[in-house]
């Protein structure tokens, strides 16, 4: 690439910009000289990245020549530390007289009130960089009946703050959590952001009232709670999930392992510059006689059970005692679904000769489990084309993970086929979920299925 193309291409970003700004100031000073078609297209560019000229269809048939054009569109886009570009935060930060426009370009209101009403979900989203990545999940699982707790790490930029605050005053379902954690891997701030999130769920009329995250929003009588990190997807839509949620009727969708390292749980942990340390110092038993066994740190739990988990005495015994173990978020939720002598009502029902109780909350590509065609991060696969007939055959709710900076050329088709699977709603069958889950579950809601 000559010097000479990449001073232009530079000079007519930086004009961008500065037009972007021009535009900006005009429409706050309330001037009509302003061309709304020209607000549209400015606004529209920064906020969502140029379609890639891919044929989605054709990677999704693993078509070759598809497959090897978008590998070599990936490493053109890549840079010498093999990321790629996002879309800067500051895009994201505008005043809120801009909301009915970005709702717009970003296809916000594409939805008709109807039975998704009956059955709101309460959402909660852990983020800590990379505002187009968050926004655009929040795009996909966003529906007007449900309610959004977004939780930014307290040691994210301001840069991220004010753009994940710009998007949040959007909406009168969106909120970021009254109080944020300094979230670091393994610690137990990673479980105590979900709890944040709950407890603002919980006692979200009083905060209207009383915080400034929750002015002009309002209250959802949410049924289930799911939480999400912003580098998953999404498999099934709304209305699929309130469907499938239907079926379980009060259950959980929580992951238990019954057997793990107790390293993890039999001696305490100190943190020190942002990372857990063992020490020599042993634990004494978990409170209240709960049996500790491990799972996905991601869930799906009614409200009752939530409920149960933030404020029963016996599990702020157990959340108490788990401040100094490695990585509670692993564990807490799965222990809480497994002892039901302390919560039947989840309906729960332990297999004996089972060591591992799957969940469908989630599909993630483990090491030594997924041959991953993607790259691997922390031991589980970062998706690419070549992953996505695998991902679309799942019966999960969410996939994780993807990141924009690795291919955002996937994520361009995973959309696609979402948007296309939301716009068609064909008939769903819920036999293979009540054919999975009636073996560990009992509360199930499977007849007429």
């Amino acid at each position: 690439m000559s010097l000479k193309f990449i001073k232009k291409k530079t000079i007519i970003k930086t004009f961008g910009i500065f037009f972007l700004i021009w535009i900006i100031f005009k429409l706050l000073s309330n001037d009509d000289s302003i061309n709304y078609d020209q607000v549209y297209t400015v606004l529209t560019s920064a906020v969502s990245r140029p379609a890639y000229d891919i044929n989605c269809d054709a990677i999704f048939e693993m078509n070759p020549s598809e497959i090897q054009k978008s590998k070599e569109l990936l490493k053109k886009l890549r840079d010498s530390n093999g990321n790629i570009k996002l879309l800067n935060d500051r895009n994201f930060i505008f005043d809120q007289k801009f909301c009915p426009l970005f709702r717009k370009i970003r296809q916000y209101d594409r939805f008709e009130l109807k039975e998704n009403s009956s059955f709101p979900i309460a959402y909660s989203i852990v983020a800590h960089k990379d505002t187009e990545q968050l926004e655009r999940l929040l795009r996909l699982i966003y529906h007007p009946q449900n309610i959004y707790c977004i939780h930014i790490d307290s040691k994210s930029s301001s840069v991220f703050k004010e753009s994940i605050k710009s998007i949040a005053d959007c909406f009168d379902n969106v909120f970021i959590t009254s109080r944020l954690e300094n979230v670091f891997y393994a610690s137990f701030d990673r479980l105590q952001a979900d709890l944040n999130c709950l407890n603002d769920l919980f006692n979200f009329k009083k905060m209207i009232n009383n915080h400034q995250n929750f002015i002009n929003k309002k209250y959802v009588a949410w049924k289930y709670f799911m939480n999400l990190a912003s580098t998953e997807f999404p498999l099934r839509t709304s209305r699929e999930i309130k469907k499938i949620l239907r079926v379980y009727n009060g259950s959980n969708e929580i992951e238990i392992i019954k057997k793990f390292s107790l390293a993890r749980i039999m001696k305490k942990w100190v943190a020190k510059d942002n990372k857990l340390y063992p020490t020599n110092e042993k634990k004494g038993d978990p409170p209240h006689n709960f049996k500790i066994v491990k799972g996905y740190a991601y869930i799906v739990i009614s409200r009752k059970f939530a409920q149960y988990a933030l404020y029963d005495q016996k599990t702020k015994d157990l959340i108490e005692w788990s401040k100094d173990t490695w990585s509670p978020d692993e564990w807490f939720w799965s222990t809480l679904q497994y002892n039901t002598q302390h919560f039947p009502e989840s309906g729960f029902k332990d297999i004996a000769n089972k060591e591992r109780i799957e969940t469908l909350s989630r599909f993630a590509g483990w090491g030594g489990e997924y041959k991953c065609k993607g790259k691997w991060r922390h031991g589980v696969c970062v998706f690419s084309v070549e992953d996505l007939p695998e991902m679309v055959s799942r019966h999960h709710f969410v996939v994780n993970k993807f990141l924009l900076d690795f291919d955002p050329i996937s994520y361009q088709c995973m959309e696609k086929w979402y948007l296309q699977r939301e716009r068609i709603e064909l008939p769903m069958s819920m036999f293979f979920y009540c054919n999975f889950l009636r073996d560990h579950l009992n509360n199930l809601n499977c007849h007429n299925m």
